[in-house]
């Protein structure tokens, strides 16, 4: 009875522990949903679907190869399936997470409760670790805005880590079947890859050095078959897109501002406590609509200098587990992983920071990949911190028992907020309108090949907030059966970005013609016009979703089909797509590219530091601190910005510029130091940032031309935004030597087609070199962004196949091959 004890009294604890947290964390009528959020539980069959046949996605946008590995959730969503049979929906995503909260520690404990299996007191050591794993910062971070791929890594990293070490120590089939249900499981982590494969070389380095041998070569490689069918597709993806993702806008433009926020915490104090940028992140406040810090719960949790000063124990108690298990392998089996995992994440200090340099220039897919170190390396950080904490506090000797009690009720007392609700962001806890889900049905009963336009279309973020209290990456993919034009795929895929920049230009111009050539060019049958969606912190004109409707009737090509609620309206679009091979790619509406046919107008304005009068005033960007007087002078026939911590805003309007002309606009800079100057060339009738780049980022003066086309909003004037970006910790210095604007006369942009072709056929998927067809035939580009092959002859019937497929489906194959193996083998 004594050992029974032993045996349960710490897992029932800590069962106790995670429900009583669970429970101040859910909301009863609510949906977890917001931010990076995967919503299956809309519509199973769907989800299904798409990830049987997952790596051409059909349903984001105009179509893409999949740079997220979507098929890897196969597993969870088939149990949340199962699930869907006993509880209701909007408890299922809860479930998951509450499920994952309550697995990591349980497996955290097995697996130090496994190494420890011969010594006294193993299971109060193994309950500290767990309880270290439980209440650290790592795990609020993970938690606050959750995401499904970190949610299963801190669940499954433990069990995986257990489960191989009994394998290798007893060789049994038994241990090998758990490990293998592990490995399977595992796979969610690779809904963005990178966290995967980080954690597979920490996973591998830690079963090799816990012992080499022939099972340990059969653990990696028994990982690594059953997860192809994923790997695969992704490797693909890196090969053909990889660069294609760098250069998309979004990506371009946030990239250099969140590895900065991240190399800002990665230094040594952080870096102990698990700090990193969450703590310098924002939210919505969905009942008062202004910005606050995600983490505001925990910050202000955290100005108790003796709470401040827990990470910092258990990090201590860290390191002497370490020293004082270095000579034991098995015991120091997780040493090199843990150094490396909180070697990658103090990017921010030399000499890390040297090698990340040098990734951007030798290796910048790995740079993108990595942009947000801690999110890939944390979970390896968090397992090796608390194994090696609690061989720390086995160092105590016979004082480990009041030493354990002390330490355990400092740790609660540190994990406070979690048992007050404050784990998982209020913030994500919301109730959907009804009227969405009524939408969904009415796709549900439509064709499913119908593509479908959102608006309104004010920002290409990709990030989107509705009144009610949603913001994030996107929901309604998860409930509509058509593939939707939305601008979270502008990253994964050339032409979606451009169809958006066309589509933005055509609502903002309001100009009926234009919007009808954009929805008959990509073939679109849906729009879906959303009065909920706003733009915080913009005037409402900003976003025009009072304009759009009389924009679409105008068209002549449009007409109402659907109401839902007083906010969500469909249109169904009636005009006949048209089919043209292309020899020239799109107009470009970038500034980065050129143009066909470019020449330069009228000059009308030009602003020098000899025109004074022409700036604005400069200040802080919607912070209220007075800026130093030196923040802006003229130095060397140049406007130099300098900003330290915060950033600092200019402007230079031209009121009487009239939308209906073109527009040039050059500007002459130069980057001294930082980060490189933001511009956004807003409209003064509807606030829009009709315009968003950074300039280069030159030592040496540049110039940059940045087009303005034409407008039928029958307004008139531009305000030229400069936002001299910063954050806390670093300074950013830049040079404005010009800014001039010429007339543009728009009718010398050209575009060429060839004329349209009878023998022309396509399948309105977006152009990408691994469709192939049977019998051959030539492959080209349908209107500057389709698929289309030459029918030669009479051989009209051809299969199409997307040939990259075949990845996901062989590595299916390879899935049941482990256990072949296994019972396979002689005894």
């Amino acid at each position: 009875m004594k050992n029974l004890f032993k045996q349960w009294i710490f897992p029932l604890l800590l069962a106790l522990l995670t429900g009583v947290i669970a429970a101040a964390n859910y909301t009863p009528g609510t949906w977890l949903i917001g931010w990076d959020n995967l919503n299956p539980e809309f519509n199973f069959p769907l989800a299904f679907e798409r990830m049987l046949n997952g790596v051409w996605r059909a349903d984001q946008g105009l179509g893409a190869v999949a740079g997220h590995s979507h098929m890897a959730d196969l597993v969870p969503v088939a149990i949340l399936w199962l699930g869907s049979l006993i509880v209701q929906p909007q408890f299922l995503r809860y479930g998951f997470y509450f499920a994952c909260l309550v697995a990591g520690p349980q497996g955290l404990y097995k697996l130090i409760s496994h190494v420890l299996r011969n010594e006294k007191r193993s299971e109060l050591i193994a309950f500290m670790g767990s309880l270290f794993y439980l209440t650290n910062l790592g795990t609020v971070q993970h938690f606050i805005v959750p995401f499904e791929m970190f949610a299963t890594g801190y669940a499954i990293l433990p069990w995986l880590l257990w489960s191989g070490a009994c394998y290798i120590d007893q060789n049994s089939k038994k241990k090998y079947i758990l490990y293998l249900i592990f490995a399977v499981l595992s796979a969610p982590m690779a809904y963005a890859a990178t966290l995967w494969y980080a954690s597979f070389i920490g996973i591998a380095l830690f079963f090799l050095l816990y012992k080499r041998g022939k099972t340990t070569l059969v653990l990696i490689g028994t990982l690594l078959a059953v997860n192809a069918y994923w790997i695969g597709p992704n490797l693909y993806f890196i090969k053909t897109h990889g660069q294609e993702v760098q250069e998309s806008k979004i990506n371009r433009l946030f990239s250099p501002e969140a590895f900065a926020k991240s190399q800002m915490f990665g230094n040594p104090l952080n870096t102990m406590a698990l700090k990193n940028f969450l703590f310098d992140w924002q939210i919505m406040n969905p009942k008062t609509g202004q910005f606050e810090q995600v983490l505001q719960a925990w910050q202000d949790h955290l100005k108790n200098p003796v709470i401040a000063a827990f990470p910092y124990l258990i990090f201590a108690l860290a390191v002497v587990g370490m020293v004082t298990s270095s000579r034991k392998p098995k015991l120091a089996a997780l040493i090199p992983t843990t150094i490396l995992a909180f070697g990658i994440i103090l990017n921010g200090t030399w000499p890390i920071d040297r090698i990340f340099v040098s990734l951007e220039t030798y290796l910048p897919i790995a740079k993108e990949a990595l942009r947000f170190p801690f999110t890939k390396f944390s979970l390896l950080a968090m397992v090796g911190l608390s194994f090696y904490a609690s061989l720390g506090i086995r160092a105590i000797g016979k004082f480990i028992v009041p030493t354990a009690l002390a330490v355990s009720v400092y740790a609660l007392v540190f994990f406070l907020p979690a048992f007050q609700g404050k784990l998982i962001h209020p913030a994500l806890r919301i109730q959907i309108p009804n009227e969405y889900f009524q939408m969904f049905d009415f796709f549900a009963r439509q064709p499913k090949n119908g593509l479908i336009a959102i608006l309104p279309v004010h920002s290409f973020w990709g990030w989107t907030y509705y009144d009610w209290g949603y913001q994030g990456a996107g929901f309604l993919q998860f409930g509509i059966p058509q593939p939707i034009l939305d601008r979270d795929y502008d990253r994964w895929s050339g032409y979606n970005e451009q169809y958006q920049k066309e589509m933005s230009y055509a609502v903002y111009s309001q100009n009926p013609q234009e919007v009808a050539a954009v929805l008959t060019k990509y073939n679109i049958r849906w729009i879906l016009v959303d009065r909920a969606v706003m733009a915080p912190g913009q005037l409402e004109s900003a976003v025009l979703t009072w304009r759009i409707p009389d924009i679409l009737l105008q068209t002549g090509i449009v007409l109402p089909k659907k109401q839902f609620g007083e906010d969500i309206a469909v249109y169904e679009v009636i005009g006949q797509p048209y089919n043209k091979e292309s020899i020239y790619n799109n107009i470009p509406l970038d500034s980065r590219e050129r143009y066909v046919g470019e020449t330069l107008g009228e000059f009308l304005f030009e602003a020098t530091t000899s025109t004074p009068d022409a700036w604005g005033l400069a200040q802080t960007c919607g912070y209220t601190q007075t800026i130093n007087e030196g923040s802006r002078t003229a130095i060397e026939g140049a406007m130099r910005y300098k900003s330290i911590d915060i950033p600092l805003c200019d402007y230079l309007s031209f009121p009487t510029l009239d939308h209906a002309r073109s527009y040039i606009v050059e500007i002459e800079s130069r980057n001294e130091t930082g980060f490189p100057m933001q511009l956004c060339i807003s409209n003064n009738l509807t606030s829009h940032c009709d315009l968003f780049e950074h300039l280069q980022d030159s030592k040496e003066f540049v110039m940059e031309r940045f087009a303005l086309l034409p407008l039928r909003d029958y307004g008139s004037g531009y305000t030229l935004n400069f936002n001299n970006f910063t954050i806390r910790g670093r300074t950013s210095v830049n040079h404005i030597r010009r800014i001039t604007v010429y007339s543009l006369p728009y009718p010398n942009f050209a575009k060429a087609s060839l004329s349209e072709q009878d023998n022309m056929y396509t399948n309105s998927q977006a152009f990408d070199p691994g469709w192939i067809t049977w019998p051959a035939r030539h492959h080209v580009l349908v209107n500057n962004w389709a698929n289309g092959w030459t029918l030669e002859g009479n051989g009209k019937n051809i299969v199409v196949f997307f040939w990259p497929q075949l990845l996901e489906w062989i590595g299916f194959l390879l899935l049941p091959l482990p256990l072949v193996l296994l019972f396979g083998k002689k005894h």
